[in-house]
């Protein structure tokens, strides 16, 4: 009994060591906070799978302060309420992505890099342009660009980008919206029951860490593992597939950025291989331009851990550096 007794205790012990070193250490990946379920609603399409839900309001759902001041317009995009088809003389830029872009974490719309975006456009007299943010939380790119696809190209754009970040490799990063939706929907409503693992996923950085990499080995699904090994599409190359596709066939200008991890210094920065997976995949697709924003983050001097509200979303002064970013880039390439 008493062995036992020892034995537990130091697993345990083990388990909280750890834990403690995962988080000290910051080990990747970040856990996301998506927000509320019912900001949210299954779609019928098989590739978007979910959606953000039209006209959406803080006071209709018990929003933390995490997610303080994030609404939604008519068309279920976090953005202000804009035509369907575009006014003579305005030239659009349609912003694709996930929470990095829809600004999970940023209270004021304003504040979110696409409406910096515009802004800069406006300050410099280009008040014709208007960057409307069709970015949805969770999203990877074969969805991004899915979404572009279904519903982006009615919007009439003149320029489209996709801002990649690091865990775009990983089909079930969506913090699990899609199945708490299904089973919610399975008993017929009712508040959604993410059931034991999802919990011990959300207290527990370690049993996060640890899940996301037994997911992206494919060690808990040998179907997955052999659809690894015999086809090695992912939904960062399958997305940009279809964005290339999509841009030969309705002559689009569409550009992708890849947004670094910003948790830790440049200095030390421990993704760099990660860059160049993502890099060799982008190669897959010479049409479509493939921007890594690395450098451009490590020349503004600022430490990254200052632009960010948990290593991957940018906070307000983030998304206010990626704006500038984006916009010189933008000009220097005469754009839009």
């Amino acid at each position: 009994m008493r062995r036992a007794l020892l034995l537990i205790l130091g697993i345990a012990g083990g388990l909280a060591l750890a834990e403690a070193a995962v988080r000290v250490l910051d080990v990747p990946p970040r856990p996301l906070a998506p927000l509320h379920l019912p900001s949210y609603r299954l779609s019928d399409d098989p590739v978007l799978l979910y959606e953000y839900r039209p006209n959406l309001r803080p006071e209709d759902e018990p929003y933390d302060s995490l997610h303080r001041g994030f609404t939604t317009n008519s068309l279920g995009f976090r953005d202000v309420e804009f035509a369907l088809h575009k006014p003579p003389g305005e030239l659009r830029i349609l912003a694709i992505g996930d929470s990095t872009t829809a600004g999970n974490g940023i209270a004021d719309l304003k504040d979110t890099w696409p409406k910096q975006l515009e802004r800069r456009f406006a300050e410099s007299g280009r008040k014709d342009v208007r960057v409307l943010n069709l970015a949805v939380g969770g999203y990877h790119p074969l969805q991004a660009a899915r979404l572009l696809e279904l519903r982006g190209l009615p919007l009439e754009p003149d320029l489209v980008i996709l801002l990649v970040c690091l865990n775009d490799l990983d089909a079930n990063a969506d913090g699990g919206i899609r199945r708490q939706l299904e089973r919610v929907r399975a008993r017929g409503g009712g508040e959604p029951d993410a059931g034991p693992l999802a919990a011990l996923l959300r207290v527990s950085r370690l049993a996060f860490v640890v899940a996301h990499r037994t997911r992206a080995f494919g060690l808990g699904d040998q179907r997955t593992l052999r659809t690894k090994i015999e086809n090695p599409a992912n939904p960062l190359a399958d997305g940009l597939a279809l964005l290339a596709r999509l841009q030969q066939e309705h002559g689009l200008r569409i550009l992708v950025f890849l947004l670094p991890g910003l948790g830790q210094q440049f200095d030390r920065y421990g993704h760099t291989e990660l860059h160049q997976q993502m890099a060799e995949i982008a190669a897959r697709t010479p049409s479509l331009p493939w921007h890594d924003l690395l450098d451009a983050f490590r020349a503004t001097g600022i430490d990254p851990r200052r632009l960010t509200l948990d290593g991957l979303h940018p906070n307000a002064h983030g998304a206010d550096v990626l704006a500038e970013i984006l916009y010189q880039e933008l000009v220097r390439q005469q754009l839009p």
